[in-house]
C-alpha cells in the first residue's frame, strides 16, 4: 500500500493545526485591549467612554435628500453635503461631569448618527473660560480636532466645528478647577453628512464659513 497519501494528509492536518494554536506558524492576530487609553492631549483619569451618556440622532432619508439636491442643481442652487438636525444640548442637561484627581472639571458627551459619512456641530453659544479646552474626537481616537480654547471666543458667540469623517464623536471639555462657572456652551445643530464633503459640487477647503453657509441654504 502506498503510504504517501497518508503522509501528505498528516502534513496537511499538522499545518492546519499550527494555524489555530498560539505560537503556530501563522497564529491569529492579537486581540486589542477592550479599552484604549486616551492620547496625552485628552483628559486622563476619567471614567471609560462606555459610561459617558450618548445622544443618538434619527436616521435620514438619503435618497430623498439626493433627489432634492438634483432639483436644486437644476434650479441653479448649490447642493448640500449635510442635513442639519436641531438639538438643544448643553453641559446642564446632557453628558456627564466629573471631578478629576487634580481638581479639574471634565465634561463629555457622545453623539451617534448611524450611517453618517461625517459629522460637524453648530454651537450657537460658545464661551470658553481661560484655561479651558474643548476637543472633538472619534471614540477610537482615530480622528481628533482641537483644542478649541478661549482664543476661539467670538463676539457673535457662535462656534462651527470642523468636520469629522465618522458617524460617532465625543465632545470633551476640560476646565481648571475654578473655571467651571465661566463655561457657556449650547449645541443647537448636529449636521449629518450624507455626501462626502470633498465631493460636494461647491465644496472647497474645510472652512467654517463654507460649512455654515452650505448647511443653512
Amino acid at each position: 500500500m502506498d503510504k504517501k497519501p497518508w503522509i501528505n494528509l498528516f502534513l496537511l492536518v499538522s499545518l492546519l493545526f499550527s494555524l489555530v494554536i498560539p505560537g503556530g506558524a501563522a497564529a491569529a492576530a492579537p486581540v486589542l485591549p477592550a479599552s484604549v487609553p486616551p492620547p496625552p492631549e485628552l483628559a486622563q483619569g476619567g471614567q471609560p467612554l462606555s459610561a459617558v451618556p450618548q445622544v443618538s440622532m434619527p436616521a435620514v432619508d438619503v435618497e430623498a435628500l439626493l433627489a432634492e439636491d438634483w432639483q436644486r442643481m437644476a434650479n441653479g442652487l448649490p447642493t448640500r453635503f449635510a442635513q442639519p438636525m436641531a438639538v438643544r444640548l448643553d453641559p446642564g442637561n446632557s453628558g456627564a461631569w466629573e471631578r478629576l484627581a487634580d481638581g479639574a472639571w471634565l465634561w463629555r458627551l457622545r453623539i451617534a448618527a448611524p450611517g453618517a459619512l461625517s459629522l460637524n456641530l453648530g454651537f450657537t453659544t460658545y464661551q470658553m473660560p481661560e484655561g479651558g479646552r474643548m476637543f472633538l474626537y472619534t471614540p477610537d481616537y482615530r480622528i481628533l480636532r482641537g483644542p478649541f480654547t478661549a482664543a476661539d471666543n467670538e463676539l457673535h458667540g457662535q462656534f462651527w466645528s470642523p468636520i469629522l469623517e465618522d458617524d460617532e464623536m465625543v465632545i470633551e471639555v476640560l476646565l481648571p478647577a475654578q473655571a467651571r462657572s465661566g463655561l457657556r456652551l449650547a449645541l443647537t445643530s448636529v449636521n449629518y453628512g450624507y455626501v462626502e464633503f470633498g465631493n460636494a459640487p461647491l465644496s472647497g477647503s474645510c472652512n467654517v464659513d463654507v460649512v455654515r453657509s452650505l448647511i443653512h441654504i
